[in-house]
């Protein structure tokens, strides 16, 4: 004999006793089953066309990800994604990459913003040698004399030659 559906049954009472569209990992959340199985559950209902989209959830423009369908019980027509226009696109840009932006603008505008990324830029972006040799450590003279035991091999080869 054949196991009863107990979970596409308690995905179904989810919904009904919802007051709202509910998003497959609300439901998988609320029903304490895994999303798999609920979405699984959803999808024999819509084949059944006993639920629908009623909506859809995007994430707030701070955040990632793709939206997601908000179900519902009924059998009414799905509800269209309405795809971003490119303002939208590049504002949500904008809010998740703020600080960066205004960093990389303070830059532009003030050449650098710390004694650190002074230094960094003097040595990644100067093309003389005398410019990084002028930001390295003084010589002391060290007593060693020979070639360094701890110098790259390869090194002391290219220097021998």
């Amino acid at each position: 004999m054949a196991r009863p559906p107990v979970v596409r049954d308690r995905v179904f009472a989810l919904l009904k006793k919802a007051n709202e569209p509910m998003t497959v990992e609300k439901i998988a959340e609320e029903a304490e089953i895994s999303p798999r199985s609920a979405k699984s559950a959803i999808a024999y209902a819509k084949g059944l066309e006993m639920v629908y989209v009623a909506d859809w959830f995007r994430p707030p423009a701070g955040q990632h990800g793709k939206p997601a369908a908000m179900y519902a019980i009924g059998n009414e027509p799905d509800a269209e994604l309405i795809p971003l226009t490119q303002a939208d696109y590049s504002r949500r840009y904008r809010k998740r990459h703020h600080a960066r932006l205004l960093l990389k603008e303070a830059i532009r505008r003030n050449g650098s913003i710390t004694p650190f990324h002074q230094l960094a830029h003097a040595t990644k972006h100067s093309r003389s040698r005398k410019a990084v040799r002028s930001l390295e450590a003084p010589d002391t003279g060290s007593c060693q004399t020979g070639p360094n035991p701890w110098s790259n091999p390869f090194q002391r080869r290219l220097d021998a030659a």
